[in-house]
């Protein structure tokens, strides 16, 4: 059966981490496991997220699981085993996301092993963060501006997030240099304006992240945006069967005060 996967970004969760919530069409499936896994070069915001998928009639749950062994390795020799800081959520300790590394993703849970690799890119920073601002028809609208520089060097993936007064907008966003490759990006985020006040403080997550996990995201982005008759969990870079993403990113934000 196919299934609409939501996500939900929870605010409780302080390291930027997102939640999804599996929801059949019409009536509950066999729960699956759901991972979630983020290296990121700003050491902090690393995390294994581990859960089984909810049903319908369990919108919002997020259902940990606490028997999972997760290892982390790169191509530099690195290697360690995460430890569980809260039921579901998996930090390493020590071994920190370097631009340019390959990253190797192991779990192991109830006798089956589930596998992920994924590169870094090379680190692309925000530099400043622009509002622009458009008045039709007596409307207002916001547009938030990323300024970066797109690297010439490789073709860059990009994934956006947006928070309002540091709640997450539940939307995704994401990008890709086929136009922009080697130049200053100026893009607005999304193709929507930005529901945002006067006085709101706007911050913008810049991910630089791989193929793979650009095709998940941008998968994602359809469903949620309904642009499939059928929409179906998108393809996830993690083999043994799961649901889920494994990313190794570089990131930066910025915020600012949104303006009339």
């Amino acid at each position: 059966m196919k299934v609409i996967v939501k996500m939900l970004l929870v605010a409780s969760l302080v390291l930027t981490a997102c939640e999804k919530v599996i929801m059949p069409d019409l009536k509950n499936i066999e729960p699956q496991l759901v991972v979630e896994g983020e290296i990121s070069d700003q050491s902090q915001n690393s995390q294994i997220r581990i859960s089984r998928s909810t049903s319908f009639s369990e919108p919002g749950s997020f259902n940990g699981v606490t028997n999972a062994i997760v290892n982390i390795s790169d191509d530099a020799g690195n290697t360690e085993s995460l430890f569980m800081q809260s039921p579901g959520i998996y930090r390493p300790a020590t071994l920190a996301g370097v631009p340019g590394r390959t990253y190797f993703l192991k779990v192991y849970c109830d006798g089956k092993e589930y596998t992920s690799t994924c590169k870094m890119p090379g680190a692309v920073i925000m530099d400043t963060l622009l509002q622009k601002t458009q008045i039709a028809n007596d409307n207002t609208r916001r547009f938030l501006i990323p300024v970066y520089n797109d690297l010439l060097s490789e073709t860059n993936f990009y994934r956006i997030k947006v928070y309002d007064n540091n709640k997450p907008i539940n939307k995704i966003f994401a990008r890709t240099d086929r136009l922009t490759n080697g130049t200053k990006v100026t893009q607005p985020v999304g193709p929507f304006f930005l529901d945002m006040l006067p006085d709101d403080t706007a911050k913008v997550v810049l991910y630089g992240i791989d193929k793979s996990v650009y095709d998940y995201f941008n998968g994602l982005e359809q469903a949620l945006d309904g642009n499939s008759a059928a929409p179906a969990n998108p393809v996830s870079n993690i083999s043994g069967g799961c649901l889920g993403y494994f990313s190794a990113h570089s990131q930066s934000e910025r915020k600012l005060l949104v303006k009339d």
